[in-house]
């Protein structure tokens, strides 16, 4: 599953972590400090590993709900910006948005992942990244090491968002989308390894 090794790489190239964290290999240990993070990584890939990670007719599978969520939460950074955006939870408030359709009927807080592991107080951003991560390993990719503590954009829970417009939308021109990924620091290879990729699974 190479496409999903490079979509889980591109994540967390995007997904910029608390550095000083430990680094999390998300292997179901029951006696690291993380409990809470890898008992939320388990009741997601157990429930994924009952699902589909592929489309069935007309039908999203879940798993492809998690990597676009994920992708369009992250997908908004922009380091020349004064808030850089990006992974920060932000996406919560952003479903309405077009480039957001088909997102909003599958609110993942509604799945009691977070309360089942004890980690109702876990950033939005943090569930979005590492349900994504829960994804690639159900659905055939490998474990990705990953860092802990993504901060959600202030005044999440007032409807803060991001600034509109810096996904690409299958209406940009090919000049503009590439425009876009290199602003995000991505490459064109990255570009295609992304799209391709995670279009892959539905």
């Amino acid at each position: 599953m190479i496409g999903l090794a490079n979509v889980a790489s591109l994540t967390l190239a995007l997904a910029a972590p608390a550095l000083a964290a430990p680094l999390l290999s998300f292997e179901f240990e029951e006696t690291t400090p993380f409990d809470g993070y890898s008992a939320f990584m388990k009741e997601n890939f157990d429930f994924l590993s009952q699902q589909s990670c592929m489309a069935q007719g007309s039908e999203t599978p879940f798993a492809a709900v998690w990597i676009r969520a994920a992708f369009h939460d992250i997908g908004t950074f922009d380091p020349s910006a004064p808030f850089t955006s990006g992974a920060d939870g932000s996406l919560k408030n952003e479903f309405g948005r077009p480039a957001n359709a088909g997102l909003d009927g599958h609110t993942i807080d509604d799945m009691g992942f977070q309360d089942r592991a004890g980690m109702s107080d876990m950033s939005k951003a943090d569930v979005t990244a590492l349900g994504a991560l829960a994804t690639v390993r159900a659905c055939g990719g490998p474990v990705v090491r990953w860092f802990p503590g993504r901060e959600d954009v202030e005044g999440i829970d007032d409807g803060a968002e991001d600034p509109d417009g810096l996904l690409p939308s299958p209406s940009d021109s090919y000049e503009l989308v590439q425009k876009k990924f290199r602003r995000m620091g991505l490459t064109k290879l990255d570009m295609l390894t992304v799209v391709s990729g995670s279009h892959g699974i539905g």
